[in-house]
């Protein structure tokens, strides 16, 4: 009967330890991580953005509010872009930031012009920083010029991956 019990009792723990596997579907696989960047500058190799009024040092960029591009009332406050401090920046033809490996930067626009950059929600672009390339997915940015001037930091949400090289 001890035996029997003792059977029952070590097929109870295996099972509840074969059952408590962390579930892999639900980890994320990308690398990329959260954050929300605007107007005071960002440091991607960091994750961290500056705060209002006070710029962050050592930023690889940052949102600015500008005219769209084709327009002639020159109303600044029509959009958001990101102006990175080394001027190279591209808009990648992939809308799959996961799927990205690598940045090719012989696409690099150099002494982009006002409003050819508009942070759309879905877009990835990809830039140059400080200290190594980075490359952002827009998750959520405001797209009139109401909700634009209602936030003095101009903040866009995005996922991002950041590497001191070429590929990620």
């Amino acid at each position: 009967m001890k035996k029997l019990l003792l059977v029952v009792i070590l097929l109870a723990v295996s099972i509840m330890y074969s059952s408590c596997k962390e579930d892999a579907a639900t980890e994320p696989t990308s690398g990329a991580k959260t954050l929300t960047i605007n107007h005071w500058g960002v440091d991607w190799s960091k994750g961290v953005v500056g705060t209002e009024g006070n710029h962050l040092p050592d930023s690889d960029g940052g949102t600015i509010a500008w005219c769209e591009y084709g327009t002639t009332n020159n109303f600044w406050m029509e959009m958001l872009m990101y102006r990175p401090v080394s001027g190279k920046l591209y808009k990648a033809t992939t809308t799959d930031l996961a799927g990205l490996t690598s940045i090719d930067t012989t696409k690099f626009a150099v002494g982009l012009d006002c409003g050819v950059v508009k942070l759309k929600p879905g877009d990835i672009w990809a830039s140059e920083c400080m200290d190594g390339y980075v490359a952002f997915k827009v998750i959520e940015a405001p797209q009139d010029s109401a909700s634009i001037s209602a936030d003095n930091n101009w903040s866009v949400k995005v996922e991002y991956k950041f590497s001191s090289t070429r590929n990620f």
